[in-house]
């Protein structure tokens, strides 16, 4: 192709650049369509039914299938005109190739003919003997490519002369009217590659190996070989006075008969191998595809010979201009468009995740529309279309003037217009911060990559948000999950925190570390990240709340804000001897934050004041609670707000007021805003909607036992107001939960009551209900202090708290009409009273998106702690690669093998599977998991969906064989249903550890094996599990007899085999004994799945 290119003007670089962008675009796509092949395992035809169905697959595959007829045509006549050269080279009186009408000459086609009916005859014969030549083919290009070099440089006396050949092209207009056709060219050299690429990357042996092996393989290794053809090629101009670019008319000039011997017969070889590989046995599958029962491969292969023939081949290789701009640039366009589809079907409408089992279905989940995804063929029509019409001038079937210059130009971009046509859209009703406007969003992978009104392009999948309001993810940057404090901890961690927060819209939160006072602040780092890491479901970030700063402190705050990315530094004036520090490291803690860039939050209440009050409160008997609201009047904060915002003025640094309740603090904020000071507030949904009237009841009261304490309601018109003013820029919730028999800790003290308050899964629809719908804030206003200005405040502006191109996909979808009612049996914190029990409030999450994953769908969760996409890809389809792994051996070992697995359906549908595999190999089945857990550490419903294929049972060479998993042993039911459909063994694989269930694990399974007489093997895991640290696992694995007697028994705590021997015939026996299944009532049953 470079040879070409010289034939038609360009110089060496020019070709050889051309070239390597050329190979370089085709990579992409060839990496991106080779990712299903490299996983699944799975060959071209197979994966166009996951985007065209299962019949529609036949028209990729068609079109496929003539352009590889094409290039079957092409290369049959290059190794005929080989075998002519060959001839002629003993017999010089031949007259060279002449195609001056629609054929050559008699003697040319006649070994055309021949060289067909030789690959026709190894159709015939079969394609497994071409090994060895693809083998000698490999071997023999890097040698002849080096030999035509070192004689064109011989030849040409140096690369000198070679290399200074001028190009053609008098200026850049000229240039670049033939470099887009050819680099189009390029790209349709291998387009049909870059679709059937599955079909080798199959065999790769990871990811990591067919990209590796592409790379290097792809543009460095065409690069060469175009190096060394533009090479020849310019020497030739030298040499013979024109360049020729075609190397069966080079390898015939030569002056020795031996070397064009040599040459004709390594061309007939390596083009023989080529075609039989490359242009026949795609095709004749394709074929064999459209009708199994009258086309085998055979057939198909004499079909891809006859349409080969039918192209006139010698008529496109005679002119580099019908071979660029006809031939390559022309199929191009055909396969562009269905690359382009595959791969946004498979990466953004499948998410990589295929149900293999189903692509083999003709009416499964591929079927679509009667075999065809109509989507995909719209989007494949509509990226044809624009290159017809220069297709159509370019054949001279139209007069150029039918279309304008622009679109009938867009042919010699065929490839590009038709791949980049094929697009996933979503629309939505955006909210933000600035802006309320209709436009659809394009998501790709974890960021916003497009926003635009009525987007033009054909979406394969549309999520449809008519009617509801699309706002960035909320951000609460002021919760307290798992944290020690007076005693006890709160009641919710990091999984359950986060993912109550994403039932309520929010999708980030920021957690506060709590510095030991005499500890380090790297020690409190690694405390909480212990706590964090692998253990949250949404997205979270730290302050570092700091209770003792001396000089080791002051040295740690310039790396945690340069090297950990926490630049925010709490402080509290209050809690004193635990968490106080007095003003004389507040004022040094800020200097030492200013420097470095960082940012001072504050808890602004007099903690000396609140302490005598306490201690007054106490000495006079006063216990109850709501003497802890008395003992921190308003005063106490609006004192300390503006002392803190005095010392924040003198030192110059930022600071921020955490959880500010009223008027009097509002007010010294307001006195530093009049000075020009930076100083930013937060107050928590609590503060704008609850009061203090609260307090009034007994222990009740309790439950709103938060610091500061509930206030006025002044105070709340006070705060609306500070909102709508630019005073208060943070609505947060100060998510602090205890559970109520934590509480219980201060029934006869108030000071020993928990100070903490659950609302992080509330805030944003109390706030929506209470401020938007009742005309206090704007929806902009709802948005701004629920996310924006969190992000920009704490530096994760505009990845976070904005919908913008190239922002994270933190979305929600929220129904601004749909009413509901706030209750604890509702709620998803852990903590087990809710502070809103009863409110109703109007406008309510539906969907929400975390970094462009589904994380929230109507009231349900789709992801668990640590558990992201990644884990996703541990799951496998059944049968798939483990499963064939272990019918190996099952069939050496002559061993029925039960497979536990993750099994991926398809994207989003998973189950706790395991697959059944008889001692020859054969695998047998499968059952999934019916009953799966929702408990503390086996959050399961994230991870699977609940069983559909009933209670199967195998019948293998030894027994009939039945499938308990793990938690499924809690249910009688299930394990009497394996009985009645003949179950003589039962295996249960489980994973469960100290303190779930053990006192169970000897008493249910052996009253299974007795009520429904057979036997049981019970399989438990040992040791413990990192980073998830959910307890100890506790093996004791055993068998039991239908006697219920455990027969063989394995340790706690040790990886062990065990084996026993079953006497099937007990089995009888006993069911003779006790006739159970006889004396069942049925009919009397129904209750049972009534309730």
């Amino acid at each position: 192709m470079a040879s070409s290119m010289i034939n038609k003007g360009m110089n060496w670089w020019q070709a050889i650049l051309t070239i390597f962008i050329g190979n370089a675009i085709v990579l992409v796509p060839m990496l991106l369509n080779g990712h299903a092949g490299a996983k699944y395992g799975i060959p071209f035809p197979v994966l166009a039914r996951a985007s065209f169905g299962t019949k529609g697959a036949n028209i990729p595959a068609m079109l496929r299938a003539i352009v590889a007829c094409g290039w079957f045509g092409i290369q049959t006549w290059i190794g005929g005109a080989s075998l002519y050269n060959l001839i002629r080279a003993y017999n010089p009186s031949l007259e060279a190739i002449k195609i001056e009408g629609l054929f050559p000459q008699p003697l040319p086609v006649l070994c055309f003919v021949l060289f067909w009916l030789l690959n026709m005859f190894i159709v015939y014969k079969g394609v497994e003997s071409i090994r060895k030549l693809l083998v000698f083919k490999a071997f023999f290009l890097p040698v002849a490519a080096a030999a035509l070099f070192c004689w064109a440089v011989v030849a040409a006396k140096g690369l000198g002369p070679i290399l200074s050949e001028p190009s053609k092209f008098t200026d850049s207009a000229s240039f670049f009217h033939f470099f887009f056709p050819a680099l189009t060219a390029v790209v349709g050299f291998w387009a049909t590659l870059s679709l059937n690429i599955p079909d080798f990357t199959r065999y790769a042996k990871s990811q990591k190996a067919q990209i590796q092996g592409q790379a290097i393989g792809l543009p460095p290794s065409m690069t060469l070989f175009a190096f060394v053809g533009v090479v020849v090629t310019s020497a030739t101009a030298i040499i013979y006075g024109q360049p020729e670019w075609d190397p069966v008319n080079l390898a015939s000039k030569f002056d020795s008969k031996l070397m064009v011997a040599f040459a004709m017969l390594g061309i007939i070889i390596s083009t023989l191998a080529t075609n039989i590989a490359a242009n026949i046995v795609s095709p004749a599958n394709d074929f064999a595809n459209l009708n199994p029962q009258k086309i085998n491969f055979k057939t198909g292969g004499y079909i891809t010979g006859i349409i080969g023939v039918l192209i006139f081949p010698w008529k496109l290789v005679a002119d580099p201009n019908g071979y660029i701009f006809t031939w390559l640039i022309g199929y191009s366009g055909l396969l562009g468009p269905i690359g382009g589809i595959m791969i946004v079907d498979y990466f953004f409408i499948n998410k990589k995740e295929l149900i293999v089992d189903e692509l083999y279905q003709h009416k499964g989940r591929y079927f679509f529309n009667n075999g065809f995804n109509i989507k995909a063929v719209i989007a494949l029509l509509i990226g044809i279309l624009p290159n017809i019409p220069g297709f159509l001038v370019i054949t001279k079937v139209i007069n150029n003037e039918v279309f304008p210059n622009w679109i009938s130009d867009l042919y010699n971009y065929a490839w590009f217009v038709g791949f980049a046509m094929s697009t996933l859209i979503k629309n939505g009703n955006i909210i933000t911060a600035s802006d309320n406007y209709v436009a659809d969003i394009l998501i790709e992978g974890e960021t916003i990559k497009a926003i635009g009104k009525n987007l033009n392009v054909t979406a394969d999948e549309v999520i449809d948000a008519t009617g509801m309001l699309v706002m960035p993810g909320g951000i609460d940057p002021h919760v307290h999950l798992d944290m020690p404090f007076m005693g006890t901890y709160s009641s919710d961690n990091y999984e359950t925190g986060t993912r109550a927060a994403l039932y309520g819209g929010t999708t980030t939160v920021i957690d506060f570390i709590l510095q030991t006072q005499g500890k380090s602040l790297q020690s409190a780092l690694n405390d909480w990240k212990s706590r964090s890491d692998n253990n949250a479901v949404g997205d979270y970030s730290f302050h570092m709340a700091v209770t003792d700063f001396n000089e080791d402190t002051k040295k740690e705050i310039k790396h945690f804000i340069e090297e950990e990315g926490i630049t925010s530094f709490k402080t509290f004036m209050a809690y004193k001897g635990a968490l106080m520090i007095d003003d004389r490291q507040m004022i040094g803690l800020m200097q030492e934050v200013k420097k470095h860039g960082g940012l001072i939050n504050v808890h602004a209440t007099n903690g000396d004041m609140i302490d005598f009050l306490i201690a007054k409160h106490k000495a006079e008997g006063k216990l109850a609670p709501l003497y802890h609201y008395l003992s921190q009047p308003e005063i106490t904060e609006a004192e300390a707000s503006g002392r803190f915002a005095d010392m924040a003025s003198y030192t110059g640094c930022p600071g921020y007021i955490v959880h500010l309740t009223c008027e009097g603090a509002l007010n010294a904020v307001r006195n530093a805003t009049r000075r020009n000071q930076k100083v930013f507030v937060e107050t928590c949904i609590q503060y704008l909607i609850l009061d203090a009237s609260l307090y009034e009841q007994n222990f009740e009261a309790a439950k709103w036992v938060m610091s500061p304490p509930l206030r006025e309601k002044k105070d709340q018109a006070t705060l609306w107001a500070g909102i709508n003013q630019g005073l208060v820029q943070v609505v947060a919730t100060d998510h602090c939960p205890f559970m109520w028999e934590q509480k219980l800790m201060g029934k006869d003290d108030f000071s020993k009551i928990p100070n903490g308050h659950p609302a992080i899964e509330n805030r944003m629809e109390l706030l929506f209900s209470e401020g938007v719908n009742k005309g206090k804030i704007t929806l902009n206003k709802f948005v701004e202090v629920s996310s924006t200005n969190a992000a920009k405040i704490f530096g994760m502006f505009p990845k976070k708290g904005t919908i913008a191109v190239g922002s994270d996909a933190d979305i929600v979808l929220w129904d601004a009409n749909e009413e509901h009612t706030l209750s604890a049996s509702t709620h998803h914190m852990n903590v087990d009273y809710s502070g809103y029990e009863g409110w109703q409030v109007k406008g309510k999450v539906k969907q929400v998106f975390l970094r462009g994953k589904l994380a929230i769908d109507n009231n349900e969760c789709k992801v668990g702690k640590g558990f992201d996409a990644a884990w996703y890809a541990s799951a496998e389809t059944i049968p798939g690669p483990t499963v064939e792994r272990m019918q190996e051996y099952a069939k050496k070992y002559q061993m029925v093998i039960i497979v536990p697995m993750y099994e991926k359906e398809q994207a989003g549908v998973l189950y706790n599977t395991a697959a059944v595999i008889d001692a020859d190999g054969t695998y047998l089945g499968k059952y999934r998991k019916n009953h799966i857990p929702h408990t503390g550490g086996f959050w399961e419903k994230y991870f699977f969906k609940p069983g559909n294929l009933g209670y199967p049972v195998f019948q293998t060479k030894y027994a009939k064989v039945g499938v308990y998993i793990c938690y499924d042993r809690h249910f009688p039911d299930g394990a009497r249903c394996l009985g009645l459909n003949g179950a003589e063994i039962v295996y249960n694989p489980s994973a469960t550890t100290v303190g779930q269930s053990q006192y169970l694990w000897k008493l249910e399974q052996p009253a299974h094996a007795v009520a429904n007489g057979y036997f049981m093997g019970c399989i438990n895991r040992v040791g413990t599990e990192k980073p998830w640290n959910l307890g100890k696992f506790y093996g004791t694995s055993y068998f039991v007899n239908p006697l219920g007697q455990i027969i063989k028994e394995a340790s706690e705590d040790n990886d062990e085999l065990l084996v026993a021997e079953f006497d099937l015939d007990l089995i009888e026996q006993i069911r003779n004994k006790w006739q159970f299944f006889r004396d069942r009532r049925p009919e009397t049953y129904g209750e049972i799945v009534r309730l």
